[in-house]
């Protein structure tokens, strides 16, 4: 059940780290929509195939995801986190189940372009965006989480907001605008360069931040993924 003191929340990107932000989210209690210019998530992931990942089945995924897929299903079986996977069984034995998932499948809007971003005093973000079929939706937050990847920079420019940093430390994660993150591979300038375990890390700094509380961490409460 959403939580109406939280802010609302948009994300635009359902590859893997966008789904296990949106994960971290409704867990939480947020109200987040997640916005898919594809007609399916993880569409990488589908397109590369029989590609071996680089890693183990454990480097990609989380404490959240799996106690979220076993909690979803008993017979649904866990991948040992050593396990070597190509990206179609990745697809198909996680982010596929987790996309479908009681907790996320109301979230996500698979095959919408975002046409145009704005913000304004009274409605916050506005995402304006075009289905596959013609048909034009608006989605309206008090927070945008912008995990489209680097392929994606139409997403980049944000209308109304002076393009600044508004932090005022470090972060992980790219802060163009007030309430505007970017996170993922869209975050580094070469998508080689960023790993699946920093997209963890950025989600869970993220939610501290905006939950304001410093020692938020929803993925160390959960059972490790074994073997």
């Amino acid at each position: 059940m959403d939580d109406d003191s939280q802010p609302r929340v948009v994300i635009l990107g359902a590859g893997p780290i966008g789904l296990e932000t949106a994960l971290y989210a409704r867990y939480l209690g947020y109200s987040a929509e997640v916005i898919e210019r594809s007609v399916q998530p993880a569409q990488s992931m589908h397109d590369a195939g029989e590609i071996l990942l680089n890693g183990s089945f454990g480097e990609h995924a989380s404490t959240l995801g799996v106690a979220a897929l076993k909690a979803q299903d008993s017979k649904w079986h866990c991948p040992a986190g050593s396990a070597k996977l190509s990206a179609s069984e990745y697809c198909q034995c996680y982010l596929r189940p987790l996309a479908e998932s009681d907790l996320l499948a109301d979230s996500l809007h698979l095959g919408m372009e975002v046409q145009r971003i704005s913000h304004d005093d009274e409605d916050g973000w506005r995402i304006s965006c075009h289905s596959s079929s013609g048909h034009e939706s608006v989605f309206t937050s008090e927070v945008v989480l912008d995990i489209s990847g680097t392929d994606s920079d139409h997403f980049v420019k944000v209308e109304g907001e002076d393009q600044v940093d508004e932090s005022t430390e470090p972060l992980s994660f790219l802060n163009p605008a007030p309430d505007y993150y970017v996170l993922g591979s869209k975050s580094r300038q070469s998508s080689f360069e960023f790993r699946f375990v920093e997209g963890l890390a950025q989600i869970r700094e993220l939610f501290a931040i905006l939950g304001e509380r410093e020692d938020l961490d929803v993925y160390t409460t959960m059972p490790p993924i074994a073997g």
